[in-house]
């Protein structure tokens, strides 16, 4: 375990990836993070996460509520994206289409952008 909770830290810093890879729990809760950078996919012995819901705006709350691992799918697919642009979340359960899909790095580059059998209901106002 590794406890950074009431440290008012506002971002997660990427060194804990690198100094502490097998941690199983982290907790930054009691902190203003409101993004986990998405480098944090590699922390495959990670079990829990521990973070304040209502600032959490990176993934989105949607995202976390599928789990940890499935997050950690998420932030892989949005790694992977920077070299090859193809989104697709077909089949998520996703009731919108995760703002991360229009950040600069992507937008232009999009080649594919599949959100098939989801709940999406409203485009955002980007497409």
């Amino acid at each position: 375990t590794f406890d950074l909770s009431r440290m008012d830290m506002d971002e997660l810093p990427l060194a804990i990836i690198e100094m502490f890879p097998n941690i199983n729990r982290l907790l930054i809760d009691r902190n203003p993070i409101t993004a986990t950078p998405f480098e944090f996919h590699v922390m495959s012995s990670l079990e829990e996460l521990r973070f304040d819901k209502a600032g959490m705006k990176s993934p989105s709350m949607e995202i976390w509520e599928l789990g940890l691992q499935k997050a950690f799918e998420f932030m892989r697919r949005f790694v992977n994206f920077r070299k090859d642009p193809r989104v697709d979340f077909a089949g998520w359960g996703l009731s919108e289409i995760p703002a991360e899909t229009f950040e600069k790095s992507l937008v232009g580059r999009i080649t594919k952008l599949n959100f098939e059998d989801n709940r999406v209901s409203v485009l955002p106002v980007e497409i």
